[in-house]
């Protein structure tokens, strides 16, 4: 149901929803209840600003949501800094996106899937490269993009035994909230679950390749490596020895806690080819 609740500019909104991906923007688009910039509603954009926008509230929350137009330092850098130039207001932005997990020999193994709340942030790929190697630069805790305290607030307590149920329970409503948006406005994307047939994980080191008679040069290559044509296919046209797979595992978990980034695209799984190890 509309409300007459609708901001009356650009500077009234504090929230900012940060997406890189359509993929990404797609689904946090569907949490919003009411877009404000409808009709021809618009609160356009400072002078040099390049970015799109949609605005809209997700509950109590009027928030602005922003599509990164590319990937990379520079362009991420100045899209984010018109964004603080067209809307100066902001007190809280959310950078939302599909992350690659790190396998972990621990019980608290990371999936896709599972949902990171980053409470700081490590650039993994930040450091010195010496002819015997590739030497991290020390992180200080803290030191990229350190919460507020209103923030550090709300993560002390989802780190606790009713904080975690109640983030758990609230998860699972919006989840569900989500999926049935998608449907009714018949999305493209499929948010469903995929059902215990396809919900299978292999082990990090079993690559997804081609094999047998239908292998291919760089599959069957002295490197251990995948063609773009496999990486496209399904299990069952791979033929994919399904004793490989891990333990089952079922429903998305949540974690909190400090999130690599940099870079470099990790494509492996493997411990011996990851660039950089996050503990």
């Amino acid at each position: 149901m509309a409300t007459d609740d609708r901001p009356s500019r650009r500077r009234d909104f504090q929230i900012a929803i940060i997406c890189a991906l359509p993929l990404e923007y797609d689904a946090a688009s569907l949490l919003v209840d009411e877009f404000w910039d409808q009709d021809g509603k618009q609160y356009g954009r400072t002078s040099g600003d390049m970015n799109t926008y949609r605005n809209g509230r997700i509950g109590m929350h009027d928030v602005v949501l922003m599509l990164l137009p590319n990937m990379g330092k520079a362009a991420v850098a100045g899209s984010t800094a018109s964004l603080r130039t067209s809307y100066p207001s902001l007190k809280l932005a959310f950078l939302v996106g599909v992350c690659g997990g790190v396998p972990s020999l621990s019980t608290h193994e990371a999936l896709l899937g599972d949902v990171v709340i980053g409470e700081a942030m490590v650039q993994y790929d930040f450091g010195r490269q010496y002819p015997s190697g590739f030497i991290p630069k020390e992180m200080v805790e803290g030191d990229v993009g350190a919460p507020n305290k209103d923030i550090c607030s709300l993560i002390a307590y989802f780190k606790t035994e009713p904080g975690r149920e109640d983030l758990r329970r609230n998860t699972a409503i919006h989840l569900k909230a989500l999926q049935d948006v998608a449907v009714n406005k018949r999305y493209q994307c499929n948010y469903q679950y995929p059902g215990f047939a396809e919900d299978k994980l292999f082990a990090a080191t079993y690559l997804h390749k081609h094999r047998g008679p239908q292998s291919c040069d760089l599959c069957c290559g002295e490197i251990e490596m995948f063609c773009d044509k496999a990486a496209r296919a399904s299990c069952a046209e791979l033929g994919c020895d399904e004793g490989q797979l891990q333990e089952e595992v079922q429903g998305p978990k949540i974690y909190i806690g400090r999130i690599a980034s940099g870079d470099i695209v990790m494509k492996s799984g493997d411990s011996e080819n990851r660039h950089q190890k996050i503990t």
